[in-house]
């Protein structure tokens, strides 16, 4: 089996950004990787095994949506063992390598068009799902 990559949308709010994940498909995956900071992510449909180090959860986030803080330093992944699955990750924006190099929010520039890197999402753009496979 293939394993394939979610869909992936990205949006700036403030100074903070947020990957919105749909998953396709029974397997599809959010390859293992860490972070040099810690952040949340946030599983609103689906179900999904979450490796974090050597740990495994099991999320069922249509019973209840389920946040999952991920912890520096610690390889994850994500793995949806339903037909659709969606999650977000939430990154603060940051200037530095400290905790406290949070990005002001006046120095984001303001947009009212997708500029390259940055699309506005559309939550309809998840609504028909029959297209998962």
């Amino acid at each position: 089996m293939k394993i394939t990559s979610p869909e992936c949308k990205f949006v700036v709010i403030s100074n903070v950004s947020l990957k919105v994940m749909m998953f396709k498909g029974i397997g599809c995956t959010m390859e293992g990787h860490k972070h040099v900071f810690d952040h949340p992510t946030f599983l609103t449909r689906g179900q999904f095994e979450v490796y974090r180090g050597n740990e495994v959860h099991e999320v069922d986030a249509d019973i209840e949506p389920t946040a999952i803080l991920i912890e520096k330093g610690v390889v994850h992944k994500i793995v949806c063992t339903s037909e659709v699955g969606v999650g977000t990750c939430i990154h603060a924006l940051r200037n530095g390598e400290r905790v406290e190099d949070i990005v002001d929010p006046n120095d984001i520039p303001h947009f009212n068009a997708p500029q390259e890197g940055l699309t506005p999402i559309v939550m309809k753009d998840f609504d028909d799902v029959s297209s998962a496979s």
